[in-house]
């Protein structure tokens, strides 16, 4: 659909309709000779024109000219029969003006005295909106301040109960049913052209009427609906999320305005629009992407429709975008102005009826070089005309509407070789390159979404080889500055451009809906709805994730469709919800609290598996995998229950006596997210090969005797045993002793105690806590023997008392 004021770029053109035009619009090409001799009095009216403008006029934009001077009676059409210009003048005799100023009060009010009635002041972005009386032009434009005046800018959206066929290929499906998941507490903004059709929509239950607000004033009716159309997209993906609909209607800044005033008033962090306007800056950013910028530093993410402007794969591009390459300089009588020398001829043959325009890559707002942009058809006759004075206004573009059939042409008026970009936006350049997509969807902030069709026979996810729908948007995205007009190129040609990667994801198109115009939904805005519900499905699966973290995962999660990695036609792939919600359980998950791990037997160990952040709503089932002696080690992980974050992991073995090691992982049953990795090394069952004493026998109370217990291999953890002795009053020994981990032996004391007679003691230890059988070891505790017998003294005379000593080869026993 197409009016003064808008295209609705659902497939304007069908890429059939698009090539027929192109086929039938083929004439036989004049030569430069030709061409010049045939433009050059044209261009000598148009440069007349040009040069006899008024201070005010040349700060207007060339369709406002025709129409002042129209309105002031000059036949426009004169010595230009061929010419086709709009006439902004509406009939009540004003016109809606986008004004470049300083917005003061003092402007205001000139304003109001000129008889201009304001639609929207925005100071941060030195730009008002005014329908100002067509007398008042010139002076509205003499005022202090003001530094440009143009009609609004045209815009397009991106389009080429009933469930969304898409909501198999991104995965959405699975995520509802698996995990339960239904965008629950996630909160979406939603930017398109309008709100009709809604209350159709809500009947049939499509979009759910009490999770759903528009911003005030801003639903956009009437219009085509398809802001109702994208809503059903998302709410088939992600049915429980909350939106927030605005209107992008109203030119580049007021889209910018309520897009902030949404993130103020209603908290809004998550996006998704299909608007784009076609004056929006090629080679920065403009207000539209620099708000998309400050939302997303502040922990935003923006979904933007890539485009459907087709790309240089497929054939389709509406887009040429080159270093500058002079023809012949043609003295108009004003002095040599050279036109751009496209690969084959000067001219840029035009299929379908659709917008032109020219950028080159000065700063916006502070351009330093003037471009003119003409259109002729099949005889060269003029047809279209967008000569502004750049030098004045500072906006290094030219615009017009497009005929199906004839050609551009771009002169340069006045400075120095730039990149030029001729972008036929509704339609299809003869000649052509890549890099279509542009504006803000292309900015780095955004995440843009090119279109692959719905998988439909039948309807599954995308896999390798599906391939990006002909029209959607290639990349990349060339870049020379700032958002403040600063150059970050290393220099102003082709090469010298610092590359923006865009499209970043692909969704699907060609879904049904319940709109009236939209039963079968085609374009890249479909797409970007798809990829809104998606994210809305993980902020409730991870609701601690940060919008990086959402971004990352879908960008890495995504499945490659042409080649492994980014590309300028599919960019990093199809959407996946089950792989980004792969990469977010692997990015936050704890693991199992250790690497190795060591076990004997079968008895086995347990392990707690920490998630990092609570299950989803219908928990989380897994299961063990891995390499190695798996026939050997076995085991099994408990479910992780709704809203817990922990569960189980239990290791064990099939076999007592067996020897193995695997390497063991902790898998979720759906997406297949690697939880924990870790290497179980198992033994045999841990038991006592060795227990000795070091003697055979002692005298009791004399000396004690040394065990040792040994192990099959160390332990670990450490092995505890118990002590009995047959005659404790003979041979004491502590009732339990420990192997400590990492070691294999243990020594420990039996006491000895005097006895009166020899006595047999016998020593026994097993595993503690088992009743394995007792491992015994014998020996016997001496009573003491004479050593010997002393006198004292050892002589004297006859009668002299003599005292014996008598020692014992150990203490006496308890009672002698």
């Amino acid at each position: 659909m197409r009016s003064p004021s808008l295209l609705t770029f659902r497939m304007a053109v069908p890429m059939l309709a698009l090539m027929a035009a192109a086929a039938s619009a083929q004439t036989t090409r004049p030569s430069v000779a030709a061409h010049a001799a045939k433009i050059q009095p044209q261009m000598a009216i148009v440069l007349k024109e040009k040069e006899s403008r008024t201070p005010a006029m040349r700060k207007m934009s060339q369709d406002v000219i025709y129409s002042l001077r129209a309105w002031k009676g000059r036949d426009i059409r004169k010595d230009l029969p061929k010419l086709r210009f709009e006439n902004v003048v509406r009939r009540d005799g004003t016109v809606e003006i986008e004004m470049g100023a300083k917005v003061t009060p003092q402007l205001l009010q000139s304003l109001k005295l000129l008889g201009g009635v304001t639609a929207g002041v925005y100071p941060k972005w030195d730009s008002l909106n005014v329908t100002l009386p067509v007398r008042s032009l010139e002076a509205a434009a003499m005022l202090t301040g003001v530094k440009n005046l143009k009609s609004p800018g045209k815009w397009m959206t991106h389009t080429g109960s009933v469930q969304s066929q898409g909501d198999k290929s991104v995965q959405g499906d699975i995520l509802r049913t698996a995990y339960g998941l239904t965008g629950e507490g996630a909160l979406v903004g939603v930017i398109s052209d309008s709100m009709d059709y809604l209350q159709g929509s809500a009947n049939s239950g499509d979009i759910p009427g009490d999770r759903f607000s528009p911003l005030p004033g801003g639903d956009g009716t009437p219009g085509t609906g398809e802001g109702t159309a994208m809503l059903e997209a998302i709410y088939d993906v992600a049915p429980g999320t909350k939106s927030v609909f605005a209107t992008g209607k109203g030119g580049e800044v007021a889209m910018a305005d309520r897009m902030a005033y949404s993130v103020n008033f209603f908290g809004l962090r998550t996006f998704v629009d299909d608007f784009q306007y076609l004056d929006e800056p090629a080679f920065q950013d403009g207000p539209i992407a620099q708000t998309i910028a400050n939302i997303v530093a502040n922990g935003g993410l923006v979904f933007s429709a890539a485009g459907n402007h087709g790309s240089l794969r497929s054939g389709s591009s509406n887009v040429w975008e080159g270093d500058w390459v002079g023809g012949n300089n043609i003295d108009y009588g004003y002095g040599d102005r050279p036109f751009h020398q496209f690969p084959t001829r000067p001219t840029n043959l035009m299929s379908g009826d659709g917008d032109l325009r020219l950028q080159w890559n000065d700063p916006w707002g502070a351009a330093t070089n003037d471009y003119d942009l003409v259109t002729v058809d099949g005889d060269l006759n003029i047809t279209s005309v967008s000569a502004d004075d750049n030098l004045l206004n500072g906006l290094p573009i030219e615009r017009l509407a497009g005929q199906n059939g004839d050609s551009a042409l771009v002169f340069r008026y006045a400075g120095v070789d730039r990149v030029i970009r001729l972008q036929y936006f509704g339609g299809r350049l003869e000649t052509y390159t890549d890099g279509s997509s542009v504006g803000h969807a292309a900015s780095a902030s955004a995440i843009g979404i090119g279109a692959v069709g719905a998988i439909l026979s039948p309807e599954r996810e995308f896999q390798y080889g599906d391939e990006p729908r002909p029209d959607s948007a290639d990349g990349p995205r060339r870049m020379y500055y700032d958002a403040q007009g600063n150059q970050t190129a290393p220099n102003l040609t082709l090469a010298g451009a610092t590359t923006v990667v865009n499209p970043l994801l692909m969704g699907p198109d060609g879904i049904a809906t319940t709109v009236p115009g939209y039963t079968t939904f085609f374009g890249t805005s479909a797409s970007a709805a798809h990829a809104a519900g998606i994210a809305a499905l993980l902020k409730q699966f991870a609701p601690d994730a940060n919008a990086t973290e959402i971004k990352e995962a879908m960008r890495l999660g995504a499945t490659d469709l042409l080649i492994p990695g980014w590309d300028k036609d599919s960019g990093h792939g199809g959407i996946s919800g089950l792989g980004a919600i792969k990469l977010l359980m692997e990015g936050r998950t704890q693991g199992v609290g250790g690497s190795n791990f060591t076990f004997y037997g079968s008895s086995g160990f347990d392990l707690t598996l920490d998630l990092g952040r609570p299950a989803p709503p219908n928990g989380l089932t897994l299961f063990l995998a891995g390499a190695g002696d798996l026939h050997i080690i076995g085991g099994h992980a408990n479910p992780v229950a709704p809203g817990s974050s922990t569960t189980t992991v239990h290791i064990g073995a099939f076999s007592e006596n067996s020897t193995g090691h695997a390497t063991v992982m902790v898998v979720e049953d759906v997406s297949n997210a690697l939880l924990a990795q870790f290497e179980v090394q198992k033994y045999p069952a841990l038991a006592i090969n060795g227990f000795g004493l070091n003697f055979s026998e002692v005298v009791g109370g004399a000396r004690n005797v040394t065990a040792t217990v040994g192990l099959t291999q160390p332990a670990s953890p450490a092995f505890y045993f118990d002590i009995e002795s047959s005659n404790p009053a003979a041979a004491s020994v502590p009732t339990f002793s420990a192997v400590s981990s990492g070691q294999q032996t243990k020594n420990f004391v039996v006491t000895s105690h005097p006895v009166a007679v020899d006595t047999p003691v016998t020593i026994r230890v097993r595993k503690q806590g088992t009743t394995n059988p007792w491992i015994e070891r014998s020996f016997t505790v001496k009573a003491p023997k004479p050593n010997s017998c002393v006198p004292n003294p050892t002589s004297g005379s006859a009668g002299t008392g003599v005292t014996y000593t008598l020692k014992l080869s150990g203490p006496a026993p308890t009672g002698g």
